[in-house]
C-alpha cells in the first residue's frame, strides 16, 4: 500500500522544524551545509579518515 502523505507525527515534526529554521535564517544555511556534507561523505562522523573527497 502506497501512502499519499507522511505520517501525522512526521508532518508535524517537519512543520515545527520549518518554523524554527524560518526564525533562524543563518541556522538554515548551516543545516544545509551539514546535510550536504553528510550526503557527500556518506557519513555523519567527518573525522573518519576513510571518508575523503580526495578519492574521487
Amino acid at each position: 500500500m502506497l501512502m499519499n502523505a507522511p505520517a501525522t507525527f512526521i508532518q508535524s515534526y517537519i512543520d515545527d522544524l520549518n518554523d524554527a529554521l524560518n526564525q533562524l535564517k543563518p541556522g538554515a544555511a548551516w543545516l544545509g551545509t551539514c546535510l550536504t556534507g553528510i550526503l557527500l561523505m556518506n557519513s555523519v562522523c567527518w573525522a573518519n579518515p576513510s571518508s575523503s573527497l580526495s578519492s574521487f
